[in-house]
């Protein structure tokens, strides 16, 4: 009962910052620090609580506070800090710490999130994992000279990618024709023809 009452999107704020944002049971407190309702007062000591589960509904949830969210960008769970990066309320400040996370998975919800800047998504554009530079790609905020410049990727989805980027040039898009792989190319010839 406890739990449901912790879940469901009517529950008030007033309710979720009752004993039910301290329940003994941590699945408790972690449906109370994901509903849409949680107070920030709730949220914020969700952010210390001693399970990981607790601490990354609290990142995920869009009420959190961005100084919140900050000091969850440090955790040592992986789980944790990736719900920091696709939460929208992160700062581009902390996206940008988060960038360099060790993780490629957070790396990746970094470029996937709206609020990255461009020279966090130009950093990354270099990074050693392929999915965080195909979500550079897929980026709304990378610049047509990043994308460009990625047109001579080692992965071949990532230069396909390009290939179908509407910020590819030209150019770039004619280099790309001529590409070994034959996906590549043929996404290439296709954003020449639509143009």
């Amino acid at each position: 009962v406890r739990g449901f009452t912790a879940q469901h999107p009517n529950t008030s704020p007033e309710t979720l910052n009752s004993p039910l944002s301290t329940d003994r049971n941590e699945w408790v407190r972690r449906y109370v620090c994901e509903n849409v309702n949680a107070p920030v007062e709730v949220l914020e000591r969700g952010a210390s609580d001693s399970a990981e589960w607790v601490r990354s509904a609290t990142a995920g949830n869009n009420n959190s506070p961005a100084r919140v969210l900050r000091v969850l960008a440090t955790d040592s769970n992986d789980w944790v800090r990736s719900s920091a990066a696709s939460n929208l309320n992160t700062t581009p400040a902390t996206l940008h710490l988060l960038a360099s996370d060790a993780n490629h998975f957070i790396r990746k919800a970094v470029a996937c999130n709206p609020n990255v800047l461009m020279k966090t998504l130009t950093a990354l554009a270099s990074d050693t994992d392929p999915y965080v530079r195909q979500a550079v790609v897929e980026a709304g905020s990378t610049s047509a000279k990043t994308v460009n410049s990625m047109a001579a990727d080692e992965n071949s989805y990532v230069r396909r990618l390009v290939a179908k980027s509407p910020k590819a040039n030209p150019a770039t898009l004619l280099a790309l024709t001529q590409d070994s792989n034959e996906y590549v190319a043929s996404a290439a010839h296709y954003n020449l023809r639509t143009r």
